[in-house]
Formats: C-alpha cells, sequence, structure tokens
C-alpha cells in the first residue's frame, strides 16, 4: 500500500486492515471466453478458448476447476449448457450449433461455482447473433407502430429467395420470464405480411411465433417487444453523487435513443435565457462538463438532437451543504482529486483519500477540512491496471464520496509480434506464422495464448474491433454493472481511449466494497470447485429417517472395479467430491448400514444451477436476424452445399431432404443423439406424453400411429427396435418400465437416411434433468443408477492440408473460420510457431491473437494479411 502522509489515527489503520481482510475472503474471480468470430449461423461451431483470472491484477486462476458455459436463447432457455476443466486458469470448449436452431439474439454465459458470490451480473454474458439458415430459410422484415390498442407489429414473410410465405396460419405466444403468458393467432396474407398488437402491459416480452411452409417445414421465430412510445432519454449524473451550490462540478451526460443505444447529443445548461455550459457527447451517447451553480439561481437543461429534436431535462438537486468529488487521471502517470466542501463543513476534522480495489488498499491519505478544496495528487507507477475506486472517508471512516476510475499504464505493456513468412498467398497455400517477444527486455515471458483467423469478407472489421475483447472484458466489463456498449471500442486499434473511458466511468455503476459491512465478513455461500460433487442422503428403507453412518459406495458402470466409498454422516448426508469425469459417464451408488444390510433409500441432491436472470445487454436483442445476417446464411449454404456434393456433409441434414410426418419440436441439447439433438425422423416431447403413464405404453399407443409395431416381438415392424437411454444401451423390458414423466424426448430414427442400418430402428431417449429415469428403473435394494452431468471435452478443429500444387478442383473450400488455434504457450520469450493453409477464397485476412501472461499481463493484436486469386498470383488452371 503506498502511504502519502505518514501520519494516521490508529483507526484508519484498522478499517483498511478489515477492508484487506474483506479482499482476502471475497476475493474476485472472472472468466473471458475468446471466440473465434462475433456472429454465427447454423451449421457452424462456436470454437472457445476460455481465461479464467483473479483479482483486478488478473493473474491465472489456480482457484477453480470447473467452468460453467451456457448458450440461452431468446425465450430464457438453456439450450447448450457444459462444464469444462480448468487447468491453471485455461479451458477449451467448443458449441456445434444445429441445423434446427432458432434464429435470434442469444446469450453465451460464463461462471464458476466461485463468482456466483458476487452475483450473476459479473458473470461473462455476451449476446450472439445467431441466424439459420438451413431448416429455416426465412427472412423477416419487422415493422412497429402505434395505435389506440397497443402496439402494432406487422412482420413481413418471405422465403431466402424473395417469394413471399403467403396466405397461412402464424401462432404467437407472448413469454414472460421464460413463461408463456399469452396465445394469440394470426394469419398472413398472400404477401406474407402477418400483424400482431400487443397493449402495453406486455413491456419488454418476448414473442415466439410458429408456422408452416408450403412445403411441410416448422418455422420458429422470435421478436422483441418494443416501447415505442419513448424517445431518446438523458440522464446527468453529477460526479461524487452530488451538484454543490457556489462550487465547481463536473456533471456528466448518458444519451441513449429508445432502444438503449448511445446517441450523440448536445446539452445547455441554462440560468433564465443565459447559457452557463454545454456539453456535446461522443459517438455513445457520453460526455461531461463542469459546472458552477450559484445558491438562488435555478438551473435548466436542454438536450438537442441531430434529427433536430429537444428536450427538457430535470437538473440533479443543487445542495448547499456537502461536497462535491472532482477527479482527473487523463495524465499518465499522476492522478488529482479534487474535494469542495460548504463553508459549514469546513472544520478542521480529519478525513481519508483511499485508492483501493475491493478494499484492497493501494494509496491513502489523511487530510483536513480545513478550506473550501482539498486537493489530492499521486503517482500512479503502483497502481495495477483496470476498474479501481477512489473512497473519500470521513471522520467516522463512512464514504462521503465515491468514484470509479480506470487505470491503464503504457508503460507496462509488452508488445509481441506477429510475424508471417510472405507479405501475400495464393489460394490454398500455407502460410506459417512466429509470434513472440519484440526485444531482449521481454525474453522472460510466459503466457498463454490463443488466435483465430477470419476472412474480412465474411466478418465486419468494426464488428471485429468493438465486440467484446480480452482487454475490454478483463480490464473493464468484469467491474462494471449494467449495460456497455461497444466494449473493444475503448481498446480498438491499439489505443487506450482515455477520456472516453473516463465518460463511461462517470455515468456506469460498479463492483464495490460495502464499508458498513467489515465487521461482518463472513463465509461466501458458493465454494471454488476443483472437481464435479455427486451428493445424496441415506434413508430407511421406506422411512424419512436418515440412515447414520451409511457406508457408501461409487462405481463408475465403465469399470466396476474402481470405486469410491465414504460414510454417511448423522443426519445421512454423503458427499463424493472433486471428481473428474466424461460428460457421458454413468455411476452406480451402493449404500449398506453398519451392519451390512441394504436395508436403505438413496437420494441424489440435484445440481444447484444459478437461474436465468434479466439480459442486461437488452439493446443488443434483435429481432429478424436472418435478414441482417443474410450474406452469412447464402455463404454457409454455398458451403454445404459443396460438401453434399462430394458426399461431406459433416453430418448436418438440411431438413427438406428428410420426410417429416410429425412435428419438430425442441430436443435438450443433452440428447446423446450421435448426429445432433432435433435430427431424426420422428420426435416426441414431454407434450406428447401427456395423458400416458409408461413409456412403453406411449410406444404402443401413439408411436406405433407413424410405425408399425408389433406386439409380440415388441419392435417396430419392419425393423429390429434399438433403444438408447441417455447414452446408454438397454433392451426393450427396461424401456417398459420408464415413467413417462421422467422423459424429455424420444428420438427415432428409423429410415436409413442418416446413416443408420436400414434394418435397425433407433430410439434416442432423452430423460429430465435429475435423472428420474435412472433412478426410477428397478433396482436392487440399496443401489440407484445415476446419469450426473461431466465434463465436456472439447474437440479439435478441423485444420486441411494441400499439397504443393493443390487447385481447387474436387471441392470448393468455403470455411467459414480458416484457423483456430487454441492452445499456444510462450516460454521465457521464445518464439512459436504455428501453420494452416487458407481457403479457395481470396481477399484480406485477419489474425486475432489474445492472452494472458503470468504476470497478469493482457494481449490482443490484429495482424491483417491477403490472399490473393491463383491467377492474380500467378498460378494456373491445370
Amino acid at each position: 500500500m503506498g502511504i502519502i502522509n505518514s501520519v494516521y489515527a490508529q483507526d484508519i489503520h484498522g478499517t483498511l486492515d478489515k477492508a484487506r481482510e474483506y479482499h482476502g475472503v471475497h476475493f474476485q474471480e472472472k472468466i473471458y471466453l475468446h471466440l473465434d468470430k462475433p456472429s454465427y449461423t447454423a451449421g457452424d461451431t462456436i470454437w472457445i478458448k476460455a481465461y479464467c483470472t483473479v483479482g483486478v491484477e488478473n493473474l491465472l486462476s489456480n482457484l477453480s476447476g470447473l467452468a460453467y458455459i451456457e448458450l440461452i436463447d431468446p425465450a430464457e432457455e438453456v439450450v447448450y449448457r457444459m462444464k469444462i476443466p480448468l487447468v491453471m486458469g485455461l479451458g477449451l470448449a467448443d458449441i456445434a450449433l444445429q441445423d434446427t436452431i432458432t434464429e435470434g439474439s442469444y446469450r453465451l454465459r460464463a461462471y464458476t461455482n466461485w463468482m456466483r458470490n458476487a452475483g450473476e451480473e459479473f458473470f461473462y454474458d455476451r449476446t450472439l447473433s445467431i441466424s439459420n439458415g438451413r431448416s429455416d430459410r426465412v427472412l423477416t422484415n419487422t415493422s412497429i407502430k402505434q395505435d389506440t390498442k397497443g402496439q402494432v407489429y406487422t412482420i413481413n414473410l418471405r422465403e431466402l429467395n424473395g417469394d413471399p410465405v403467403g396466405d397461412i396460419p402464424v401462432q404467437f405466444e407472448i413469454l414472460d420470464k421464460g413463461k408463456v403468458v399469452e396465445r394469440k393467432r394470426g394469419r398472413a396474407d398472400g404477401g406474407g405480411v402477418v400483424s400482431l398488437t400487443l397493449d402495453r402491459r406486455h413491456g419488454n416480452a418476448m414473442v415466439r411465433y410458429r408456422f408452416e411452409t408450403a412445403d411441410g417445414r416448422t418455422v420458429q421465430k422470435f421478436v422483441k417487444a418494443t416501447d415505442t412510445t419513448t424517445s431518446y432519454s438523458v440522464q446527468l449524473l453529477p460526479e461524487g453523487g452530488k451538484l454543490l451550490a457556489d462550487r465547481t462540478n463536473r456533471i456528466a451526460v448518458k444519451a441513449v435513443d429508445a432502444g438503449g443505444l448511445g446517441i450523440a447529443a448536445e446539452v445547455l445548461f441554462l440560468s433564465g435565457a443565459d447559457t452557463v455550459t454545454r456539453v456535446q457527447t461522443n459517438v455513445l451517447g457520453m460526455g461531461a462538463t463542469t459546472l458552477f451553480p450559484l445558491s438562488g439561481s435555478p438551473l435548466r437543461a436542454v438536450a438537442k438532437f441531430e434529427d433536430g429534436m429537444s428536450q427538457e431535462i430535470a437538473v440533479p438537486t443543487v445542495h448547499v451543504s456537502g461536497y462535491s468529488l472532482m477527479l482527473d487521471n487523463l495524465r499518465e502517470g499522476r492522478l488529482t482529486a479534487e474535494l469542495n466542501l460548504s463553508d459549514d463543513l469546513v472544520d478542521g476534522r480529519e478525513f481519508y483519500f483511499v485508492v483501493h480495489h475491493l478494499g484492497r488498499a493501494y494509496l491513502a491519505s489523511r487530510e483536513q477540512m480545513k478550506g473550501q478544496q482539498v486537493v489530492f495528487s499521486a503517482g500512479t507507477a503502483d497502481l495495477p491496471n483496470g476498474v479501481l475506486t477512489l473512497s473519500v472517508l470521513d471522520n467516522r471512516l463512512m464514504p462521503i464520496a465515491e468514484r470509479p476510475f480506470f487505470h491503464y499504464d503504457t508503460s507496462e505493456e509488452t508488445p509481441i509480434t506477429i510475424t508471417l513468412d510472405r507479405e501475400s498467398y495464393s489460394t490454398r497455400e500455407k502460410v506459417a506464422v512466429e509470434i513472440g517477444a519484440r526485444n531482449e527486455a521481454d525474453s522472460l515471458l510466459i503466457g498463454a495464448f490463443s488466435a483465430s483467423v477470419l476472412h474480412l469478407g465474411k466478418v465486419d472489421r468494426d464488428e471485429l474491433e468493438e465486440a467484446p475483447n480480452i482487454l475490454s472484458t478483463l480490464l473493464l466489463s468484469s467491474d462494471l454493472k449494467g449495460f456497455i456498449e461497444k466494449p473493444g471500442f475503448y481498446f480498438a486499434n491499439g489505443n487506450i481511449k482515455r477520456q472516453d473511458l473516463d465518460y463511461l466511468m462517470l455515468t456506469q455503476g460498479w463492483r464495490n466494497i460495502d464499508w458498513t459491512s467489515l465487521d461482518t465478513v463472513g463465509i461466501p455461500p458458493y465454494r471454488a470447485e476443483k472437481g464435479i460433487r455427486i451428493a445424496g442422503h441415506t434413508k430407511k428403507l421406506g422411512r424419512k429417517t436418515p440412515e447414520a453412518g451409511a457406508i457408501v459406495q461409487l462405481f463408475p458402470t465403465s469399470s466396476l472395479l474402481e470405486y469410491q466409498e465414504t460414510t454417511a454422516d448423522q443426519n445421512g448426508y454423503f458427499e463424493f467430491g472433486d471428481l473428474l469425469f466424461p460428460d457421458s459417464m454413468s455411476f452406480v451408488l451402493s449404500a449398506r448400514d453398519t451392519k451390512g444390510e441394504d436395508r436403505i433409500d438413496i437420494t441424489v441432491v440435484e445440481e444447484d444451477l444459478p437461474g436465468i436472470g434479466p439480459n442486461r445487454n437488452i439493446p443488443l436483442e434483435r429481432s429478424d436476424v436472418n435478414a441482417l445476417q443474410v450474406n452469412q446464411i447464402k455463404a454457409s449454404n454455398a458451403r454445404l452445399a459443396e460438401l453434399r456434393r462430394a458426399g461431406l456433409a459433416e453430418g448436418t441434414i438440411m431438413i427438406d431432404e428428410v420426410q417429416v410426418n410429425h412435428r419438430q419440436n425442441r430436443v435438450s441439447n443433452r440428447s446423446k443423439n450421435p448426429y445432433g439433438a432435433g435430427n431424426a425422423d420422428y420426435i416426441f416431447t414431454a407434450e406428447d406424453f401427456q395423458g400416458h403413464t409408461h413409456l412403453g405404453q406411449y410406444m404402443m399407443d401413439q408411436i406405433g400411429s407413424v410405425l408399425r409395431w408389433d406386439p409380440e416381438t415388441g419392435w417396430p415392424m419392419g425393423g429390429i427396435g434399438v433403444y438408447v437411454l441417455d447414452g446408454m444401451s438397454i433392451d426393450s423390458i427396461r424401456v417398459q418400465s420408464i415413467p413417462i414423466d421422467a422423459i424429455e424426448s424420444v428420438e427415432v430414427l428409423a429410415n436409413g437416411f442418416y446413416g443408420v442400418d436400414p434394418k435397425k430402428i433407433i430410439f434416442y431417449i432423452t430423460t429430465k434433468p435429475g435423472n428420474e429415469a435412472f433412478n426410477r428403473i428397478s433396482m436392487p435394494r440399496g443401489k440407484t443408477s445415476i446419469r450426473p452431468g461431466g465434463l465436456y471435452v472439447a474437440k479439435t478443429f478441423y485444420k486441411p492440408i494441400y499439397g504443393a500444387t493443390a487447385y481447387p478442383t474436387a471441392v470448393k473450400d468455403l470455411r467459414p473460420t480458416i484457423h483456430w488455434e487454441p492452445s499456444l504457450v510462450i516460454n521465457k520469450g521464445k518464439h512459436i510457431h504455428f501453420d494452416f493453409y487458407v481457403s479457395d477464397e481470396w481477399g484480406k485476412h485477419c489474425i486475432v491473437l489474445e492472452g494472458v501472461d503470468v504476470q497478469g499481463g493482457i494481449w490482443r493484436q490484429l495482424s491483417e494479411f491477403k490472399v490473393l486469386s491463383r491467377e492474380s498470383a500467378g498460378h494456373t488452371s491445370p
């Protein structure tokens, strides 16, 4: 801790010691996900490198051994959830986007169990646009207008080729927090136009709608309800929290449009007819100015916008007693703060300036209230990079003013180089990349990195620069509350936009310590996980009484000789912790009492997972995503057509190539269907099972309506029935015993199209979360089967290799991501190398390199190169 004045009262030392203790218990862990690109379409894979760090210093975390990654759809349902192992804060993952995924704005969320102590507002939470031009192929254009009944949403539906989807019924569901609160019906006219009216009580609801196209495809889409009655909103935010009369103040401005995105504005502060001062915001709608309000002279504020509109803005109350705070950290290497006091508070009492992060103090100074203005100034060489807080504490050591600020010392940057073996390449040529420290002073650099290579004709360069990146996430948004528009903007092109960052600090809530709670530090409720936990209770058979002291054994079904053993406590509770096993593994739990008897019931504690709260990035939610990404859809479909032509369709199935006789309902991402969740000839879900008791009964009564069923053999006629329950093969007798309310979905592969033996009909059965099916299938007394969620095993990015004279004669290479290299390590400054082959598409390409070193340094660098057509490069066709 840096000390500015050496003479301290003992109580400030005690308070700072308590704050340090608080920081030691409630320390910060955060996650960043490096993605291969900023937006996706059906058929793509989201390639992920996870970086988990600790504290404002961003040291790679050795605290948590597990991270959770979730993809959340617009209806707030988790469509993919996985656990990944973290090794020294690093992990890998990937999410294959099936052809059946619904277009829309999705959330990619990541967290550790420890991060839950700070609340989900500090999870990694990114909004992604995902389009679908495969099973969907419908473009929408939604417009909104207000009438006497409410807001009228007019949706124009047309096929990818431009033809209208006309004269069809449309079913609407209004969703509130993921639950259906109202249903409505509509009909698209011959031009493909359908309307929906929502009244004000639906607020910012999400609307899900479905329709069936003329060729029998069932299409599902979302539209976000938007309040069109509001226009622009402008906030005036005094620095430090209050405006003080007859003193210099700084006041910030934040202007947003009806959708919550920043909009340029000019705000004039008026006293009578005179303009006292004015502020012009930046392109993100933020700005600030100094203001000297006079006692007895009321202030007005008027905002003017570029479209000619203007509006009156309420000015915050001007106080005649109190404090105003002004901080300046725009000069690198120096921090200055000025506290202004009203005359009644100039009484010589002591107060303190403290610069800290969650209670860990870096600078502190004792001052006295001897004048109307007290100035604090200090060097910043010892401050870490990131969001810090200046707290002004009174003589009772309670905050009287606080202000977050962003510190970044460019002298600590350690540049690295990305060197290519050539300046330009022709299609299908090999690119060799060398990455390393720039000079001898960096020879001790040790760090972990990941790199993505993208075709800039398929990715917007501005989107690449302005999207969340490793700098904006670990240094900025992990400590700020609420929506941050274009977080990458503040670090674009390697430049730190200090003034714009200061405007953001003046207008954003932030993560902070509660000075009033330092005497009750407490133990955080969520512990750091090193592995997976399997826990439960033992009870006397058929009773609620705990079976204390029961010996519990955990057997993996893949190897019953490798088991673990533990003893239940006096409440019958048992736990197996720090387990590491793949997601496909199942177990048998066995229990015996102290006499060796197996008259015991075993219940398993369900996994405790956080709920889905509001999306803090609501302004980024979009309707009509297919239309916004139509070029991406066409590129994806062109690639699929090439793969199909060569018989290399990567397991993806275009829905119109399968005769679908039953509606395609949503299938859980936990499905073990190896051809992809939802890729089946028939799909049956929990809604279909209502009114039936057992799956066997449903198979006889209902599945027989689409498959001819032989009651004597227990098989569908014309094929042998194969049953796979949550990834495990079972016999038809066990299928008959599965309770129907334990089943989430059944996928039937019956016609051999998916590469299945045409003599077999396969049933992929997925149980509901909590493994009710396994627990209820008949097991010997004192035993139960479970399939807890295990660790996801990341796939390897496919890297084509072409010969020196390769020419695109067979299949045109149209990769969406040219290359993904997630596991690069620089060890003590040694250069690292990787290589890849470019595709058949020429144009500008970009290497995006990100990483963290062992000292907490954060890296991001972009490097462009050109790919020329073979003709331009001087090659000729064979």
